[in-house]
């Protein structure tokens, strides 16, 4: 068999003998070392950089480990933290299968997964393929279990067959019982901390629309709002140009080298803000897909750095005029909630954005009047010359 079960129960934690260590005083330390790193860690990406710093130096054989934690708003497994010497095997945040992974199916069946041998047959997926070629012959997964809930799981790897014995298989899942716990409250610290960020972005935006009439200086609040509380490398907000149907770029934040700048158009068919318009509906994409997003940009886009983004609607009293968009340079980086967070900026964004463009429009008819004020004024001042003066010179001078 070239890999194996090992049920492990979600309420108590396993008993270890320490000369099952073959007495190994650092592994013998791990589990004191987990429990310091669990009663001081409250912020999850600091917690889980101390797990895995701990796991690492007692596995020495691992080449390559992958923490991913359980988002259960999306429903996916995502790599939080990951040891690798190939930047394209795992990837901060990208997407595990529950299907054909043992990360996957350590998460589903809830059990250890010791793997003697790697063997494409028993994990048929790209990530296996590609583990294979970069030489990982053995592992083993762990689910993350805390008031029975799966909260994610510790892969490791190793170059050599049968790397990992049975008592490390059994002592990486009494790590993964420890810190469960803690994990959980992690993130729901997170989560607290996040709803708090969030709704003062809402407020930020709030008060940027009620106090900016300029298109511009409204942008610009936005996009530092949009920087401090949503990871991302790029924002754009495209907006329709109601008289000519083009999509002009507005602002654009942060763009990488190559990428179109401020006042580009951009086409209605093949790019996710002519999508996001088309539709009037807000989505998230992962990837790029060229078959979808085909315009020529999009091309220029991914060769800029581009792998995935959200597009939100600006409409306003039922009128459409443009979207909100950010990017990122990695897939998978944006959540549902993001793009919920988006759809809230987007209903107030709309209204100062329409708003801006009815001052702005104000401001152009005064101009005009202006100048037709002043055109008018000049020919009552030149008819008003004329019949005033017989002589041809004091008429011209008066003229001029």
């Amino acid at each position: 068999m070239n890999y194996e079960f090992l049920p492990l129960s979600e309420y108590s934690v396993p008993t270890l003998d320490p000369k099952s260590l073959n007495g190994d005083t650092d592994r013998s330390r791990l589990l004191l070392e987990f429990n310091n790193v669990v009663m001081s860690q409250l912020a999850l990406e600091e917690l889980l950089r101390s797990i895995f710093q701990c796991v690492t130096q007692v596995f020495q054989q691992t080449i390559a480990a992958t923490l991913s934690i359980h988002d259960p708003e999306t429903n996916k497994l995502r790599v939080h933290l990951l040891h690798s010497d190939d930047p394209e095997l795992f990837r901060e945040g990208m997407v595990i299968s529950y299907e054909d992974t043992p990360s996957g199916i350590a998460f589903t069946s809830r059990q250890t997964i010791l793997i003697h041998r790697v063997v494409y047959e028993d994990f048929p997926s790209p990530l296996v393929a590609r583990a294979l070629a970069d030489g990982i012959k053995s592992g083993c997964s762990v689910p993350f279990i805390s008031h029975n809930r799966v909260v994610g799981t510790l892969t490791v790897g190793a170059a050599e067959e049968k790397a990992y014995s049975v008592e490390d298989a059994k002592l990486l899942s009494q790590v993964g019982q420890q810190i469960a716990i803690p994990i959980e409250n992690a993130l729901n610290f997170r989560l607290a901390e996040q709803e708090r960020d969030r709704n003062q972005l809402l407020l930020d935006v709030g008060q940027a629309v009620v106090s900016n009439l300029s298109l511009t200086e409204l942008f610009r609040t936005v996009s530092t709002c949009l920087r401090r509380y949503i990871n991302h490398d790029m924002a754009s907000v495209v907006l329709l140009d109601q008289n000519s149907g083009e999509l002009r770029v507005h602002m654009l934040d942060r763009p990488p080298v190559n990428l179109w700048g401020e006042g580009a158009v951009l086409p209605m068919d093949g790019t996710p803000a002519g999508l996001c318009i088309k539709t009037r509906k807000a989505f998230r994409r992962d990837t790029v897909d060229f078959e979808e997003f085909f315009a020529p940009e999009m091309r220029i886009a991914y060769a800029a750095g581009l792998r995935g983004g959200c597009a939100v609607p600006l409409i306003s009293r039922d009128q459409i005029l443009g979207s909100i968009n950010v990017g990122s340079l990695r897939e998978a980086a944006f959540t549902d909630a993001d793009l919920r967070l988006l759809e809230q900026i987007a209903a107030p964004v709309a209204i100062a954005v329409e708003n801006a463009i009815n001052f702005d429009r104000l401001g152009r008819v005064e101009r005009k009047a202006a100048r037709e004020r002043d055109r008018l004024r000049l020919l009552l001042e030149i008819n008003n010359a004329v019949v005033s003066h017989l002589d041809l010179k004091e008429l011209v001078k008066t003229i001029s």
